[in-house]
């Protein structure tokens, strides 16, 4: 598989885990792109969470997806974490999934 193969399918994989990812009681507002380091076995996004109260600042936070090693699409795990290293939510559907295999 070439590097924009596995570039691609680790970018619909990301995104996948992405959309799946249940952030509890978070919202998400908006994201960025996704950020890698080639070679590497993780993307990461900064999101956007909406204030918990009217009038504050939409908080930043990262989701990250880790591969399972530098030549496969295969995720390992995702999370969200916040600036100060909380992290929040669950995987969703693809833990579900996992978990049934």
């Amino acid at each position: 598989m070439s590097t924009q193969q596995l570039n691609d399918r680790r970018t619909a994989e990301a995104n996948a885990a992405f959309q799946a990812y249940d952030f509890g009681t978070a919202v998400v507002e908006s994201a960025d792109g996704w950020n890698r380091s080639l070679p590497g076995t993780e993307m990461v996004r900064t999101i956007y969470l909406a204030p918990e109260k009217d009038g504050e600042p939409t908080e930043r936070a990262y989701f990250t997806v880790r591969f399972s090693g530098l030549d496969t699409s295969l995720i390992s795990e995702a999370y969200a974490i916040t600036v100060k290293g909380g992290i929040f939510g669950t995987e969703g559907a693809r833990a579900d999934a996992l978990a049934t295999a």
